[in-house]
């Protein structure tokens, strides 16, 4: 080693001024501009960099770096571990670097002697421990060949072991602030998810809640009823550069029938990462000079398609995007919450979807059966002119109370039975098939489900599973629309002859002087919406037992195998 001018060796008062700004200092880059400043100018360095091991443990990014060349730092800012490279090698280590010479440094590397300038004659690289384990490494350049006595190295050693020290205190203060940011940033998404249940806005809305917390611009595709991918919601941080990707859309439309990110994930269920986007790809993907301007414009530099997931069927596919101006990009934590959030967002769609589903299902039930409807109008017109003269009298006596449910029973041919308390409910049936909560739209399938497996089992007609269906539809349904949600027993009979089916919950219930209209009224409802669910249930079902108060509803719906006659024509 050839001799060369000593380092000054600072005494404890001299690194005292460290200590303090380093204890000031909140981000990690805070941490590594003091301690590259203070460094070179202490160690009267040319140049000094602080590297950090990337999230993926592979690679070392650099934080910050001080009097290099133009272009240098960018080439260099990150770069592996286990190379042969005096960063990573002190990383994998754990222990310092000195190098006296130029002539050193060319024999311990000698794939780096086209990077380093012919003024850097010494160098020190330095290991950030934190817990037996590197956080990073701090690198010192000089213009001189060097000696490094052990006062030198102690010295060299105590600013890594400080500038360790405080990046620890900042890396751990920054994890703690982005995970409350996640957790809010979440309880927001929710809210935005369970909204409504128009899942386009829903989308929309979530794209643009997306940007710029978690990236630069977000797009938001699905699958359609015909197959074909369907762009559903695009937002980006600047407004003016969401214009841009809408002109570009329309001017640009993607062929369907060319392999896209987009579509590669929603058929493979894989993530699709391009990890840098260069201008070259730009002017490969452009088709005209236009074309190449809008993404020039764009300026996106890395992209993470997301499939949109649930019960093993991908529903389309989410796109984030960053760009040169931010400088940010995808690391392996911010990918994990994206996942959870696309996972979020597909469970909103399937929801939306299934209550979709349900209610054409009901409305095309409730459009086969017309032609039934209008035979009855005009006996329902009789009904609502009885209930509203009932409803004039506003006197709520039991005399009053019981004249409403005799005229129900008696117009029914006293298949509906209004009950004042739990001992007017029908006993239950000897066998208890079933018990489920109605607490989503994905109860009432399964519901339906075991109810047409029980009245299978008992050998009904498909004729009578059908009306059993219908009627256990509507008041399962009412339950989950008007009263959020409730609880569901089906009962048998012995010899199967027989099924009932409880539905109770805790809603608002019916006021009793209303019960007739919203018994017998098309479309009558108490919230707003359509009310067609009593009116079928009584339609389809051959007994129903109604009692409701302000706590909530019980009904029970009586069907036999075979379908019972009027009281009328029964033999005394």
């Amino acid at each position: 080693m050839s001799e060369g001018r000593n380092l000054a060796s600072p005494s404890p008062k001299e690194l005292q001024p460290l200590t303090v700004a380093l204890l000031e200092c909140v981000t990690p880059r805070d941490v590594a501009r003091v301690i590259v400043e203070r460094g070179i100018a202490v160690l009267e360095a040319e140049a000094g960099l602080v590297a950090l091991v990337a999230e993926n443990r592979t690679e070392l990014e650099v934080l910050i770096g001080h009097g290099y060349a133009d272009g240098v730092e960018q080439r260099w800012r990150r770069f592996p571990i286990d190379a042969n490279l005096p960063l990573s090698n002190v990383v994998r280590l754990g222990v310092p670097l000195f190098v006296a010479t130029r002539a050193e440094w060319e024999e311990l590397f000698p794939g780096l002697r086209s990077e380093r300038t012919r003024e850097t004659k010494a160098t020190v690289d330095l290991p950030l421990m934190e817990g037996g384990q590197a956080i990073g490494a701090l690198h010192f350049s000089f213009g001189q060949e060097r000696g490094f006595d052990k006062t030198e190295r102690d010295f060299a050693t105590e600013l890594a072991r400080q500038c360790a020290l405080a990046m620890g205190r900042a890396l751990a203060r920054q994890h703690a602030e982005l995970v409350q940011r996640r957790m809010v940033f979440l309880v927001r998404a929710s809210a935005v998810l369970n909204e409504t249940l128009a899942f386009e806005k829903t989308l929309h809305d979530l794209a643009h809640l997306v940007t710029p917390e978690l990236s630069d611009y977000a797009q938001v595709a699905i699958v359609n009823s015909n197959g074909a991918v369907e762009r559903i919601a695009v937002a980006h941080e600047s407004p003016e550069r969401e214009a841009i990707i809408h002109e570009f859309y329309t001017c640009y439309p993607p062929d369907p029938a060319m392999p896209s990110p987009i579509t590669t994930a929603i058929a493979t269920g894989q993530i699709q990462h391009i990890q840098e986007i260069t201008d070259e790809m730009f002017q490969k993907a452009a088709t005209n000079a236009h074309h190449l301007s809008l993404l020039r414009q764009l300026a996106l530099t890395s992209t993470l398609t997301i499939p949109l997931i649930t019960r093993e069927k991908t529903l389309g596919a989410m796109t984030f995007a960053m760009s040169s101006e931010s400088g940010r990009d995808f690391r392996p934590d911010l990918i994990d919450f994206l996942q959870e959030l696309a996972g979020r967002a597909a469970s909103a769609i399937e929801n939306a979807r299934l209550y979709a589903d349900a209610k054409r299902e009901i409305d095309q039930r409730m459009a086969a059966e017309a032609e039934r409807e209008h035979a009855v109008r005009q006996r329902e017109a009789v009904l609502i002119e009885n209930a509203r003269l009932v409803q004039e009298s506003a006197n709520l006596s039991q005399q009053q109370r019981d004249f409403h449910a005799n005229v129900l029973s008696s117009i029914t041919d006293g298949r509906l039975v209004l009950c004042e308390t739990p001992n007017d409910l029908p006993r239950a049936l000897e066998c208890k098939e079933t018990r489920l909560s109605i607490t989503t739209s994905e109860s009432i399938p399964m519901l339906r489900a075991a109810t047409v497996n029980i009245a299978k089992k008992c050998f009904f007609p498909q004729e009578r599973v059908s009306d059993l269906l219908t009627a256990v539809s509507e008041a399962a349904m009412n339950a989950f629309v008007h009263a959020g949600g409730g609880e569901a027993s089906v009962f048998t009979s012995d010899d199967g002859d027989c099924i009932q089916i409880w539905i109770t919950d805790r809603g608002k219930g019916i006021e009793y002087s209303r019960l007739p209209e919203a018994m017998f009224r098309k479309g009558y409802s108490s919230a707003g919406t359509l009310g067609h669910g009593f009116k079928m249930i009584l339609m389809f079902a051959d007994y129903v037992y109604v009692m409701t108060s302000p706590t909530g509803t019980t009904v029970v719906i009586k069907q036999y195998r075979d379908k019972p006659g009027p009281s009328w024509a029964l033999t005394p």
